[in-house]
């Protein structure tokens, strides 16, 4: 039996049909729009002290410029990726952790259908880009190593932090997407369904088709949020729907 406040497999798949398809297109196209804005953010990552104590640098140097020696050394790579994966290795070992030199090692591990070894990367990954206030790797590595949010090692307190601290700038997609990943395995967790509605707020705000707010409404009735949220979720879907029918 369904918990109380939470739809049944049967109430799902009901409005799932009566809806338009375009909440079940939600979280792939959110992947798509993450690529296409993150690429150029600048944004940094709250620091989590845990992840600073669990990666601490010690006696290693740091690596210098390496944002341009591992961008170069993609470009080099191409198709010979086992090269790269062993120069990566190298330089991992003789300096100090940097989320550039494993967010490319994940990448290229994905490529080359290593897969486990590509998500355990990506989750060394992720910390160091808490760590290092790497706004930009943690997009890619959300987009690119294809692995959910938890399989990254991320923690409530981290997705959070991550889908507030983007929630009011142009990357506002990866905290959609990162809070979309906490409410899947929490449907409760009120303050990630209120950062979520506060997005969709701030993008009807600032001038975006209602659209798009719309999805991500749908999403928290889709997935069956708490009976508090409820209510308030599908008034505004039906709101929402109007405003879109008049369009």
């Amino acid at each position: 039996m369904a918990s109380r406040g939470r739809k049944s497999d049967e109430d799902r798949e009901k409005h799932a049909s009566a809806r338009p398809p375009a909440h079940r297109e939600w979280l792939e196209q959110g992947k798509a729009l993450v690529q296409r804005v993150m690429h150029k953010s600048s944004q940094p990552l709250p620091i989590d002290e845990q992840a600073v104590a669990a990666s601490a640098p010690g006696s290693r140097p740091r690596l210098p410029n390496a944002r341009q020696r591992v961008e170069r050394l993609l470009q080099e790579a191409g198709e010979h990726t086992a090269v790269a994966v062993e120069t990566l290795e190298r330089l991992r070992e003789r300096f100090a952790a940097d989320a550039h030199v494993l967010y490319a090692l994940a990448l290229l591990r994905r490529r080359r259908g290593e897969t486990e070894l590509a998500v355990k990367t990506a989750r060394e990954a992720m910390q160091i880009c808490f760590r290092q206030r790497h706004g930009v790797l943690a997009a890619r590595l959300f987009d690119e190593v294809e692995a959910d949010a938890y399989e990254l090692g991320l923690r409530r307190e981290q997705l959070v932090a991550l889908g507030a601290t983007l929630g009011t700038t142009s990357e506002w997609r990866l905290a959609v997407r990162a809070l979309c990943s906490l409410v899947m395995k929490q449907p409760d967790d009120g303050q990630a369904i209120r950062e979520l509605a506060n997005i969709a707020e701030r993008r009807l705000a600032a001038g975006d088709s209602p659209e798009q707010a719309w999805q991500i409404y749908a999403f928290l009735e889709l997935v069956g949020t708490s009976e508090s949220e409820q209510p308030q979720i599908t008034q505004r879907l039906s709101q929402l729907a109007i405003q879109i029918d008049a369009g």
